[in-house]
């Protein structure tokens, strides 16, 4: 997508270094390329918004996404299917527990090595997705998918759906991530910590907000293109515009190199998103969709390239 590339130049180009401030005693100070209020759209007629220009982790963020639906805030489920990125991750309470009973001296020399042991990543995305404002209570890595409950507007994904299907112009479909209340508890507060839909004539429309962007490696494009073509799939609509509004969008200072090699390659023909269906009667839905119910097609990436170590 050339779009992308662009903002990446931009962000090279016109960016302004900023040092983010310390949030916690663990948090690096690597220094950042900042733009803010970018905004990006895709037309999904084009084909499927994923990166050509270097191979992407497709499967990991399929597996996310599934997790995300399915409620999972266990992080040995994500492992065990393939993703990692929330190893250094966990429920700041759950890290402390798990340090006093570990017998470790030093929690400050060993945090990393005990948030990576630690199983439990709190009320963070797919709590507050399926159980926003609900009471905490970890799950079990191979939990079932949650039941859909249409009449709980705490389950915000099953309210987004039975909505779609039931008053599909309403215009209050949003979901919100950012829950002050339990932050407490969460691996991470949410970074894209908003999303909503929209119908028109038989087209959905999805927009996203992320307060911070790591553009290279954390924008959400391809993440957000696979859920409004879910929720399209589930409710018989056509997926049609992708938006997402970076606040704070940003290429960290040992990304340089790898960013600059970047724009020099030509966007690639995107490809199409083959989804199966996930019942005996052919029909779709997305609460027991799996992340091996998707495949691309015609998807023919440049290789990997580095972009420095991820920052935490």
């Amino acid at each position: 997508m050339q779009q992308y590339l662009d903002i990446v130049k931009n962000i090279l180009d016109n960016g302004e270094w900023k040092t983010p401030e310390r949030v916690r005693e663990d948090c690096t100070l690597t220094r950042t390329k900042v733009l803010t209020h970018v905004l990006f759209q895709h037309d999904m007629s084009l084909g499927f918004p994923i990166m050509t220009t270097r191979k992407m982790p497709w499967k990991t963020m399929k597996v996310e996404l599934e997790g995300f639906i399915g409620g999972i805030t266990n992080k040995r489920w994500y492992q065990e299917n393939g993703c990692n990125i929330w190893n250094q991750w966990a429920n700041p309470v759950a890290v402390t527990q798990h340090w006093l009973f570990s017998g470790t001296k030093s929690f400050e020399e060993e945090k990393l090595k005990i948030q990576e042991g630690c199983d439990d990543l709190g009320p963070f995305y797919a709590w507050q997705l399926r159980n926003f404002g609900v009471p905490y209570v970890p799950n079990e890595p191979n939990s079932t998918k949650l039941a859909p409950l249409y009449k709980d507007p705490r389950d915000q994904l099953a309210t987004i759906v039975h909505t779609l299907k039931n008053r599909p112009n309403d215009r209050r479909m949003v979901v919100s991530y950012w829950n002050p209340s339990q932050f407490d508890q969460m691996s991470l507060p949410a970074c894209g910590y908003t999303w909503g839909v929209q119908h028109v004539n038989g087209h959905l429309d999805l927009f996203y907000t992320l307060r911070s962007c790591d553009f290279l490696l954390g924008n959400a494009i391809l993440t957000f293109g696979l859920l409004l073509t879910l929720l399209a799939k589930t409710s018989n609509l056509i997926p049609r515009k992708l938006t997402g509004f970076f606040a704070d969008c940003h290429i960290y200072e040992n990304q340089i190199e790898g960013a600059t090699q970047l724009i020099k390659r030509k966007p690639r023909p995107l490809p199409t998103l083959e989804l199966n269906p996930t019942n005996d009667n052919d029909s779709f839905d997305i609460f027991q969709w799996t992340h091996n119910n998707a495949k691309l097609i015609n998807y023919d990436p440049y290789g990997p390239l580095s972009f420095g170590d991820i920052i935490v």
